[in-house]
């Protein structure tokens, strides 16, 4: 998957780079679980929309082609519950990765 790029569109949505920038070139984003674990991310992309954060991230675990959206809070990646919150914010992705493949 390639990252996207890109200036505001009509909805307000923006590229971030909050993980991102955090990190330095090469280093996985570690979520610490509350059992004391650890997930290893991948950071493929990040946007704001509607005054949140979300994050594709990809586990080191997950097969090449698998990779999660994830809201992120206070730099936490929480999984998104609410189906129409996970329907528009899938939806914007695969506008942006659209526009920025063409």
């Amino acid at each position: 998957m390639r990252a996207f790029s890109g200036s505001p569109d009509d909805r307000g949505v923006r590229e971030v780079r909050r993980l991102r920038d955090s990190l330095s070139p090469g280093e996985p984003y570690v979520h610490h679980l509350p059992d004391g674990s650890a997930v290893h991310y991948r950071v493929l992309g990040e946007l704001e929309t509607s005054g949140r954060h979300y994050a594709i991230l990809q586990s080191f675990d997950d097969h090449p082609d698998e990779a999660g959206l994830f809201r992120i809070e206070q730099g936490v990646p929480m999984e998104i519950d609410d189906d129409n919150e996970w329907e528009t914010v899938a939806e914007v992705v695969d506008e942006m990765l659209y526009f920025y493949d063409s």
